[in-house]
């Protein structure tokens, strides 16, 4: 019941806020009650205190009466506000942190780019043994760090919430090549087999983010290598469910020979700047930044990852991920053509690559048969020939115990019991230079470097068998695409903008053995100077120089109707999602990161640049 404090103050006397005092009663009065109401009181000591009241009003005998229940919550109100100052000050942290990075992003990718871009030209000189060792070893070492940088930069995005997903269509087979190319060197280096096995029922042609989905399988393999010293590495893909609306839920999993883990170490192994131990951070390296950024990708594709491991029985990571499915699928195989049945022999030591092998040949419409070893192909191709269905061809690897791949094919094109000798292709996971100067006199009508996909197969066997070759290789298509697009865009007459020397001339000895004509300006007075004084094809625009950026040179460009539908290219070391959404609201039309990728610089040019460009139609802005 309301009464008086008695300490001879009224009620009233204790509320702090009159105001506060008359908003409560006018709520009683309206409503018969106020509830959950927070105010502050004065106590008896004259302390100001967080009071929390529920009031009534109430009928007694003696008229309208008021019930009120009141909680002194000062310290809650102390802990809400002193999370609500630990919130604003990890916030503020957190964009202090995510620009730090950002700017030190910027700072390391510019002298990046000149030494991976460099690197990449003396590579295409005219060098010594010794010199190309060297060189290659630089550029290994360049681009293992900005791999790092780039850990650390998805990191920030994530933890920002920066990190976005594409949903664009893709071929699987050309991310699981793409990763091929980049893991391979590695494998060989380490004697490792690497192999892929993909199911037969998985659509190829699918709708996501080929980028985020290659970054994860690219990390889980390369982790798979860094922690396996012999045997092998594999990749699996295989279909775990229709999803609604067309679209599909794959598994990958990523199995190794290695080391292995123990229970605890696996549980550990998704958190930021985790590793098994201190032991492995010191012999393997690494920011520990890996698998909590696949993590992340993971759950952006609607999926979920994990581990299973035990010490020195290797480990299996695996994870899940949904994906549209094109409603086109790319067709592979040899159903319907007279190479349909063909008998192939597979001779190889290892189980896996011999169950992979023989699993992808029967899905291409061959007659597979698997063998452990080059004594055993001798004795299989011996009956085929006596039993009158001899084998067309062989697929034959080269190092195996007892007898190598080599050594087997000559013992079989010197057996007189074999009328007609197969076509002979040499599987290996070792370098195919070395193998070619190995079997040197020997003749062999193809070679396959593992891991081997579907359509290298294909094309692999064909090209063995004399067949015209219908279905070329990604990489193939890749290489053709890439050399087009620097066809696409020669002879054009380019303006670089950039202040730092050494890159203008990397990317001068870039364009001009592209054949195009560029002139430089140090900063954007100069860019506009120039462009106001010359018809250029396209503008290759660095974002942070002195005395004026490359926005503000944008901006008064697109402000000329004359530059207006000029091609403006962003060409920096800025590398977070915001900065692109920055160049495209300056007005320019694409963006390209430092270190330059030469083959996407080209690609992108392609997209906008037109030699001699006045009427000729350019695409919308991105």
């Amino acid at each position: 019941m309301i009464g008086p404090p008695g300490d001879g103050r009224s009620t009233a006397d204790t509320w702090l806020d009159q105001g506060e005092r008359a908003r409560m009663l006018e709520m009683v009065e309206r409503d018969g009650a106020a509830l959950d109401f927070e105010t502050k009181r004065v106590a008896p000591d004259g302390r100001v205190f967080d009071a929390l009241l529920n009031m009534y009003r109430i009928d007694t005998p003696d008229g309208e009466a008021g019930l009120v229940w009141m909680m002194d919550i000062t310290d809650r109100k102390r802990a809400e506000d002193a999370m609500r100052l630990a919130k604003e000050i990890a916030e503020e942290a957190t964009k202090a942190k995510s620009d730090f990075l950002a700017n030190m992003s910027h700072e390391i990718r510019t002298p990046m780019n000149a030494i991976i871009g460099m690197a990449h030209l003396a590579l295409q000189t005219e060098l010594t043994p010794k010199q190309r060792n060297y060189i290659g070893k630089v550029d290994a070492a360049a681009k293992n760090l900005l791999n790092i940088i780039n850990d650390i930069l998805d990191f920030s995005k994530l933890e920002a919430g920066k990190m976005h997903y594409e949903q664009v269509g893709f071929h699987l087979e050309d991310v699981m090549e793409q990763l091929a190319d980049l893991s391979v060197a590695k494998a060989q280096e380490k004697g490792l087999e690497l192999l892929f096995d993909v199911g037969t029922d998985v659509p190829t042609a699918l709708v996501g983010d080929p980028l985020r989905l290659g970054q994860v399988l690219l990390n889980l393999v390369n982790n798979a290598l860094k922690f396996t010293e012999r045997g092998e590495i594999t990749l699996g893909v295989h279909k775990v469910a229709e999803e609604d609306e067309g679209g599909v839920r794959l598994r990958f999993d990523v199995k190794d020979t290695g080391i292995g883990l123990s229970e605890e170490q696996c549980g550990k192994l998704f958190s930021a700047f985790s590793q098994a131990d201190a032991s492995t951070t010191r012999k393997y390296g690494g920011t520990g930044l890996g698998l909590t950024i696949c993590k992340s990708l993971v759950d952006l594709m609607d999926g979920s990852i994990g581990v299973s491991s035990a010490p020195g029985a290797g480990s299996t990571f695996s994870f899940s991920a949904k994906f549209g499915v094109q409603s086109e699928q790319r067709q592979m195989g040899i159903g319907g053509t007279a190479a349909e049945g063909l008998r192939i022999l597979v001779v190889d030591d290892n189980p896996s690559a011999r169950g992979i092998l023989g699993g992808m040949l029967d899905s291409l419409k061959f007659d597979a048969t698997v063998v452990a070893g080059g004594a055993a192909a001798i004795d299989a191709l011996e009956w085929g020939e006596s039993e009158r269905r001899p084998y067309g061809l062989v697929l034959m690897d080269w190092m195996m115990p007892e007898m190598d791949g080599i050594e087997a094919i000559k013992r079989i094109r010197a057996d007189p019991q074999l009328a007609r000798t197969p076509a002979f292709v040499m599987v290996t996971a070792h370098s195919r230079d070395e193998l070619m100067q190995r079997a040197a006199g020997v003749r062999i009508d193809g070679v396959l470097v593992k891991p081997v996909s579907p359509s290298t197969m294909l094309d692999s066997i064909l090209n063995a068998l004399g067949k015209e070759v219908t279905q070329r290789t990604r990489k193939h298509e890749r290489d053709s695409h890439d050399q087009a697009a620097a066809r696409r865009v020669r002879g054009a007459h380019l303006l670089l903008v950039e202040d730092n020397q050494v890159n203008q001339e990397l990317a001068l000895e870039i364009l001009a053995a592209a054949g195009l004509r560029v002139d430089v300006a140090n900063n954007g007075v100069e860019a506009l100077e120039l462009a106001g004084r010359h018809d250029y094809d396209g503008v290759l625009m660095d974002c942070q120089m002195p005395i004026m950026d490359g926005f503000e040179a944008t901006r008064r460009m697109r402000r000329d109707p004359r530059l207006a539908d000029l091609p403006i290219l962003a060409m920096t070391a800025n590398a977070m999602a915001d900065d692109k959404e920055r160049c495209l609201a300056a007005g320019m039309n694409d963006h390209v990161s430092k270190p330059i990728d030469v083959p996407q610089l080209f690609a992108t040019m392609a997209q906008w640049i037109r030699p001699a460009r006045r009427g000729a139609a350019m695409p919308a802005r991105a």
